[in-house]
């Protein structure tokens, strides 16, 4: 009976200091970490032929996704038709960055296109780095058709 309890206390003493030892992982989005931007994007599509006449009309979607660190996505995202000049203005969108890995990624996709030049659609993206604090930046996105 002397070596159960001695085996029990044993048993508790080491799962006590396996808790102890047992801390949570580092974070990972510590080791580059950068002071904050607040960045303000809009995003201009157009969507033309290769002899710059313009797609009226045409539906689009456009995507302005925050990436960061964390990998927690903050998406904005915009519907409708191009104008008869065939383009869109996205809202301004405003986006905290504060890593140094931290991306913006904005994606224009024209499902309903068939005629397109190479894709239906066009990525543009945006690194920490690339960005300013403050101001607006103007992403302009282009899709192209054959004719």
């Amino acid at each position: 009976m002397p070596n159960l309890k001695l085996f029990i206390a044993a048993l508790m003493l080491s799962a006590l200091a396996f808790s102890a030892c047992n801390q949570s992982d580092p974070d990972p989005c510590e080791a580059t970490q950068s002071a904050e931007k607040v960045v303000n994007i809009q995003a201009d599509l157009i969507i033309q032929s290769t002899e710059s006449v313009p797609v009226a009309n045409e539906p689009f979607t456009i995507t302005i996704k925050l990436i960061p660190c964390s990998q927690e996505e903050i998406i904005h995202t915009f519907t409708g038709e191009t104008d008869e000049n065939g383009s869109y203005n996205t809202d301004i969108v405003n986006l905290v960055l504060n890593n140094t890995v931290d991306k913006v990624e904005i994606l224009a996709v024209a499902p309903d296109l068939t005629n397109y030049l190479t894709q239906e659609f066009h990525l543009v993206t945006k690194r920490y780095e690339d960005l300013q604090s403050f101001g607006l930046e103007n992403i302009e996105l282009e899709i192209l058709t054959i004719d």
